[in-house]
């Protein structure tokens, strides 16, 4: 690309793991500044042609229009498709803003009534309802009006635009006890936790959680959990 500066484009016509094992051995070598993928710019448009967005004061408000010059999420420098989970008691899974920014169990074929994924629950396709062990949330308004704030498909001239544009919601619903939490939690661990072993071949590159609930008539001395849990999956 430019011998004056030392930089090169370098093809490579394999497999995409292959191809991430080549760039992570040229990053150990000294001799190599930085290295990554020579991938298309992508022209952003700061004001989002979605119904509502001009009613979206707030997002002025904390400056994101200024943030969407560098990203509009979705994926990561590295190519990782974002997974934000989202713990809640309820969605409109078929929303038409939110439904393509759905997170899908690829591993998982939906309706079978089998695990695909051996991960000990059966058609987990659209996340999971901890409550009927199946992908079917109850419709309510909180857990999609959250889920729309966070990642509504955006750009897309209907609705109102999310935060994130393109990243994937991951749907949890039934979360009502602790123990649930620490279930909920820890299928998210298990999840990242494939990601990171398969290369990002299975499993989700989960990177945040949103939790819409608290303890009520406890004294934060006393509610160890939240921390406990946080040291048991490094959150």
């Amino acid at each position: 690309v430019s011998k004056l500066l030392n930089i090169y484009s370098l093809e490579y016509s394999g497999q995409a793991e292959d191809g991430a094992q080549i760039i992570k051995s040229l990053r150990g070598n000294r001799s190599v500044l930085e290295i990554g993928y020579d991938v298309p710019a992508t022209y952003r448009n700061t004001s989002p042609n979605d119904e509502f967005f001009n009613d979206q004061w707030n997002l002025e408000r904390i400056q994101l229009p200024q943030v969407w010059e560098e990203t509009t999420g979705g994926l990561t420098a590295d190519g990782d498709q974002i997974v934000i989970a989202v713990l809640e008691k309820g969605i409109e899974l078929d929303h038409p803003d939110i439904l393509e920014n759905i997170w899908r169990n690829e591993e998982e074929i939906p309706n079978n009534g089998r695990d695909d994924d051996n991960n000990g629950y059966t058609d987990d396709y659209f996340g999971l309802n901890l409550d009927d062990r199946t992908d079917n949330h109850p419709v309510l308004s909180h857990g999609t009006q959250v889920s729309g704030i966070i990642g509504a498909r955006t750009n897309n001239i209907i609705g109102m635009a999310g935060i994130n544009w393109d990243a994937k919601i991951l749907f949890l619903s039934g979360v009502d006890l602790s123990s649930e939490v620490i279930e909920a939690y820890e299928y998210l661990y298990n999840l990242r936790k494939k990601y990171n072993e398969t290369n990002g071949r299975e499993g989700a590159f989960v990177v945040v959680n949103n939790n819409s609930f608290g303890w009520d008539n406890t004294r934060p001395e006393e509610l160890r959990m939240g921390t406990e849990l946080c040291e048991m999956y490094n959150l």
